[in-house]
């Protein structure tokens, strides 16, 4: 995150913190999980491909992303629901955007080396 926001992070035991720009290449190599929480939601598609291949290089073989952000359902009838009104409070105020399922599997794929899209 921006060393702003990291001044008032909560330490936590075994976890680091950094200042780090979302589309720049991620320094730190090789760990087991990158967390993202509430990030790519904030972005449309072009600009979280974009974050997302900035973590590639640093990965290693058993490193992981872990993504923590609101799946909609793909069915049409459930896009009346307070989710929508969700996603266009994030595409109006940030121009963001929150996704189906298949969006995800669709960004991730676009994104290169991300093929295991395990929902959880």
């Amino acid at each position: 995150d921006i060393p702003a926001t990291l001044e008032s992070a909560v330490e936590v035991e075994g976890l680091e913190f950094h200042a780090h720009g979302v589309f720049e290449e991620q320094p730190i190599k090789g760990v087991k999980f990158y967390y993202l929480r509430h990030i790519l939601h904030d972005w449309m598609d072009e600009d979280s491909i974009r974050t997302l291949k900035a973590i590639v290089p640093a990965m290693g073989t058993k490193s992981r992303v872990v993504i923590d952000e609101i799946v909609l359902h793909d069915e049409k009838m459930h896009r009346t629901t307070n989710l929508c009104v969700v996603d266009f409070t994030m595409m109006a105020s940030l121009g963001g955007v929150e996704r189906t399922m298949t969006a995800w599997t669709h960004l991730l794929y676009k994104s290169s080396r991300y093929t295991d899209t395990t929902l959880r």
